[in-house]
């Protein structure tokens, strides 16, 4: 199989939520937010999205509390592990998500492999672009 997607987040700016609330929805970003977690393949195509985690929840964490990981870790445990996500170095290197290297040395495999990554990777920046672009309610009020 190879290579199944990418994975990244994105903010969705919101109202602001109940007073009791509003801590979970303040993101690092200065707004209120949900955090929707994205999974798109090498065409843009969206193949997963999880809308359900607030904006001061961090992409790491949606991604460990998702369907998603528990499908893909039932997955390796009963021998599909020639599957992966790419992910950035927000999130932990599991059998099934490949994140870079950190601090990776000039000419070294590992900084090698970080370009790669990088380059395959920016397909769900791309696709975040475009999903933002065609539905502009997604960018602002």
């Amino acid at each position: 199989m190879g290579i199944i997607g990418c994975v990244d987040g994105t903010h969705v700016k919101i109202v602001a939520p109940r007073k009791e609330v509003q801590h979970l929805y303040y993101n690092r970003k200065g707004f209120y937010s949900i955090n929707a977690m994205i999974v798109c393949d090498h065409t843009m195509k969206i193949t997963y999205i999880n809308a359900k985690n607030p904006g001061a929840t961090h992409d790491s964490m949606a991604f460990n509390m998702s369907p998603l990981k528990a499908y893909l870790e039932e997955q390796h445990l009963n021998g599909r592990r020639n599957t992966w996500l790419l992910g950035d170095a927000g999130y932990a290197l599991k059998p099934y998500l490949m994140t870079p290297f950190r601090n990776s040395e000039e000419g070294s495999p590992q900084r090698t492999y970080n370009k790669q990554h990088a380059k395959a990777r920016s397909i769900i920046e791309r696709t975040i672009g475009v999903l933002k672009n065609r539905f502009r309610c997604l960018l602002q009020f």
